[in-house]
């Protein structure tokens, strides 16, 4: 999407705190949602970036709530594509297990779990990349989350879940309260990690559009 946005406007990328070819702190407090944010703010600082319209995806979408509800007068606009946010449950099959401790269940999303991942992250990865691209045909798209999912490594993946634990359903309710900027939710219908009901959840919490991909992951 990079080259075709930066045909006609100005793109800036980076990698997130503990990927690509940014530094890996050890430790969930380096990875809280207020942390990413900050990071967010500080490349627009560096790149000259006075105001943005934020594209996110996924939990990148929590990080970016939070960078426009601080810092209003820099952002014009947020797009967001499978937002995880916690406006509306979850789906119940993950709700079953929970991601600390040791499980005797192997199987599903059992496998979303710290000790699974530091025994078995390959098949953590291998599922979960059938859960992210459930639409036929995806065979690249999973070769190359595998390759950037070992890029990572179990263990900067677990403080990250454990850094956005940190961030409390009523925080979110707030930042999403103070947000100004438009915003607009694209969210498949069939998202086996995060529901539609959430991205719908949150258009309707600020107001914003909600655009629906009819049978997509």
């Amino acid at each position: 999407q990079v080259p075709f946005l930066a045909r006609r406007y100005r793109v800036v990328t980076f990698d997130g705190r503990g990927s690509g070819r940014s530094d890996r702190p050890v430790g969930a407090e380096h990875y809280t949602v207020e942390a990413f944010a900050a990071d967010a703010l500080a490349v627009l600082d560096a790149t000259g970036t006075d105001q943005v319209v934020v594209g996110a995806m996924s939990c990148g979408t929590l990080w970016a709530i939070e960078l426009a509800a601080r810092h209003p007068e820099r952002v014009l606009g947020l797009f967001t594509l499978g937002p995880a946010v916690g406006l509306a449950p979850g789906h119940p099959e993950r709700a079953v297990y929970p991601f600390e401790g040791t499980l005797a269940d192997t199987e599903g999303w059992a496998r979303y779990n710290a000790d699974y991942w530091s025994r078995e992250y390959d098949a953590f990865v291998e599922f979960f990349a059938t859960r992210m691209f459930t639409e036929r045909h995806s065979t690249k798209a999973r070769e190359d989350f595998a390759r950037w999912a070992a890029e990572i490594g179990p263990e900067r993946l677990v403080d990250t879940d454990r850094g956005i634990a940190r961030y409390p359903t009523d925080r979110l309710e707030a930042a999403v309260a103070e947000l100004r900027c438009p915003v607009r939710v694209i969210h498949g219908s069939d998202d086996a990690i995060r529901p539609h009901a959430q991205g719908a959840a949150l258009a309707d919490a600020v107001a914003g559009d909600l655009i629906t991909i009819g049978g997509g992951g």
